[in-house]
């Protein structure tokens, strides 16, 4: 409610500050003419120098004043537009946790159910090797636990999850914690989701015969974080475009924002570097470093 008030009154002295643009323009032209000698253009009587000089100087001053204001207020509202943002990332993230829990305990019950079958059968070889396998499942979440950064863990756990429903083949390869990077975390995850997303949705739309597989490194070089994001599905013959406003290869269902996003906070906040190689043949590999 506060917020929407905010932004109401924004928009309200916005239309103030307009209006008194034009009004020092108009009394700017009046000056001109008076001295030009012109006592009055198409009917409308020309105010004298004199006059027109004070109206002008209070104009000024108030145009000042307004836009020192709201200068002021765009920045509060900017931090208070950052905080929110980030609040809902934050409970994105933690209702992403919330539902990996249950899956897992869900899956859990029916992992024990099937070794308890298999043992009251007498196949302990059996019991033996799904167990194996499970472990061998659960070794990949402790690695995406090690990051040492809760918020980029859950991230590629849901994405993990996601990919798996469209039988693509996630890979990660993570080399490093992220305890001691540079990067806040909710720009990491900004980073990490758009690119990410954009993979699963070229390898969704994907047919059959597509090989489909995300592979996601993760490396720390002495103080700079590297990233490296391939997908299989996907060829970019402008690599350069992708991240202007508003360009998207999605048609109706993309925005145009998610690799501006991710171009901006790299390059712009973070001063890093992003490049992009894509074959016809082998796929779209995108390489960060911040």
């Amino acid at each position: 409610m506060l917020l929407e008030r905010k932004r109401q009154l924004r928009n309200g002295l916005v239309c103030v500050f307009v209006l008194q643009m034009f009004l020092v323009f108009g009394v700017s032209l009046h000056i001109f003419l008076s001295s030009q000698g012109i006592n009055e253009l198409f009917g409308i009587t020309i105010i004298p120098i004199k006059q027109a000089v004070t109206v002008l100087i209070f104009l000024s001053i108030s145009l000042l004043s307004l836009g020192i204001y709201l200068t002021y207020e765009l920045s509060k509202m900017s931090k208070i537009e950052v905080e929110l943002a980030n609040k809902k990332a934050t409970q994105e993230l933690t209702e992403q946790n919330l539902r990996l829990l249950r899956c897992q305990r869900h899956d859990f019950l029916n992992h024990l159910q099937v070794i308890s079958g298999y043992i009251q059968m007498g196949k302990g070889n059996k019991a033996a090797k799904y167990i194996q396998e499970i472990n061998q499942n659960l070794r990949g979440i402790r690695v995406i636990s090690g990051l040492n950064m809760p918020e980029a863990s859950v991230l590629l756990l849901a994405k993990r999850e996601e990919a798996a429903k469209y039988n693509i083949q996630f890979n990660y390869d993570l080399k490093s914690d992220l305890s001691n990077v540079r990067i806040k975390e909710y720009d990491l995850v900004r980073i990490l989701s758009n690119l990410i997303d954009n993979a699963i949705y070229e390898l969704k739309e994907a047919g059959d015969a597509v090989q489909k597989t995300i592979n996601v490194v993760v490396d720390k070089i002495g103080e700079t974080l590297c990233i490296e994001i391939f997908n299989s599905g996907s060829f970019i013959p402008d690599t350069k475009q992708i991240f202007n406003y508003g360009f998207t290869t999605k048609g109706d269902k993309g925005s145009g924002s998610g690799l501006y996003i991710v171009n901006d906070l790299v390059k712009n906040k973070y001063n890093g570097n992003i490049d992009v190689e894509s074959s016809e043949h082998l796929g779209t590999n995108f390489k960060i470093s911040i």
